[in-house]
């Protein structure tokens, strides 16, 4: 209501200075003459009052305009061949006017179209704002759950894992163990029967093989090393296992002989590690690896892994189906932590793995 009658003032106060400037505007051009010409001058008040007020007072201001510049022209109207000119002068100058009235009235008109519709899409845009914002914290929710998900079917696969290794190393090889024993106390009861013998033997031979084959499964499954001595210790001995089979040199460095880590972020730096030197042992036709871990007070724990290998290009480390590399890159994150992989693409390939011991997490280290 207050700004109702602050703006009907206004209009009131505006509506008397134009008509004031009207016959200010008169006045001179009466003094002057028809010499010199004041017509534009009127189209100031004019357009003020077209604008701020509406149409109806521009057209009334337009005809006050005509009919002083009227006056002026007739007190004059000796100066003029004809006495009608002042008249048609007139005529002229109110159409002009009126002319002038309507055009700012149009351009006011599509003005305040144009500003109702930027209020429109303003407030469309708001809620689309308001829309997009609760869509995103919605995703980062259910990204949190997902992550969360993971991390326990993670810890559920690795428990597993664990129990499986073991399960198959002790009970499994004790089977095969009490098996090999058997064949042996037939073979010391019947030494007089060669075919026998020669079919134990055989027998034997692929219980040893099975034996073998039930160590190696169990050490992919769940280092022993890495439960029982720690991942300091479980890391050399894999590197000592790869130099022996394949002959490529290995070199480790630590800073210190063991490092007191949560069992998600120690299982998550080894099978890391491990990928990273299978990926090598596969691809890279490497003559060396090195691994370094060191450890930044209690920020993070840091993780490199080179070879002079043939190297990696970057569409072979950015691409998506490359399950290797995309397994590193989330057992990382899993635990808060990220892979960085470089490679030229013709020489060595540096696998640099990040993950932050936070305060919060202490605990379970």
């Amino acid at each position: 209501m207050l700004l109702l009658v602050n703006n009907n003032r206004q209009n009131t106060a505006i509506f008397i200075i134009s008509i004031i400037l009207v016959f200010i505007i008169g006045f001179l051009d009466y003094i002057t003459g028809t010499e010199i010409s004041f017509s534009i001058f009127y189209l100031i008040p004019i357009t003020l009052i077209t604008y701020k007020i509406g149409k109806n007072g521009g057209l009334f201001l337009s005809v006050l305009s005509a009919a002083v510049w009227l006056f002026c022209d007739i007190t004059e109207v000796n100066q003029f061949s004809s006495g009608a000119i002042p008249y048609w002068n007139a005529i002229v100058r109110l159409l002009f006017f009126v002319f002038i009235v309507y055009l700012i009235s149009y351009i006011k008109k599509l003005n305040s179209e144009l500003e109702e519709k930027v209020k429109i899409r303003t407030i469309d845009l708001e809620d689309e704002i308001i829309r997009h914002r609760i869509t995103l914290k919605e995703v980062e929710r259910k990204s949190r759950k997902l992550s969360n998900l993971a991390k326990k079917i993670q810890g559920i696969k690795d428990v597993e894992s664990k129990k499986l290794a073991r399960e198959i190393h002790d009970e499994l090889g004790q089977e095969m163990t009490a098996m090999k024993i058997d064949i042996y106390r037939i073979m010391k009861k019947r030494p007089d029967d060669n075919e026998l013998t020669s079919q134990l033997s055989s027998l034997s031979g692929s219980v040893d093989n099975a034996l073998n084959s039930i160590r190696e499964l169990s050490k992919k499954l769940r280092p022993r090393f890495l439960d029982e001595l720690g991942l300091i210790a479980a890391i050399e001995w894999q590197l000592k296992e790869i130099q022996e089979k394949t002959g490529i040199n290995t070199t480790f460095q630590s800073h210190s002989e063991e490092l007191n880590l949560r069992n998600s972020c120690s299982d998550a730096l080894f099978r890391i590690f491990q990928e990273a030197v299978t990926n090598v042992v596969r691809h890279a036709k490497a003559s060396s690896i090195f691994v370094n871990i060191s450890c930044n007070g209690e920020q993070k724990v840091k993780m490199q892994i080179e070879d002079d290998g043939i190297g990696m290009t970057h569409e072979n480390i950015e691409k998506e189906n490359s399950l290797g590399i995309l397994g590193m890159k989330e057992r990382a994150q899993l635990v808060g932590g990220d892979v960085l992989i470089t490679s030229d693409g013709t020489k060595g390939t540096k696998v640099e793995v990040t993950i932050p011991l936070m305060k919060q997490i202490q605990s379970e280290i």
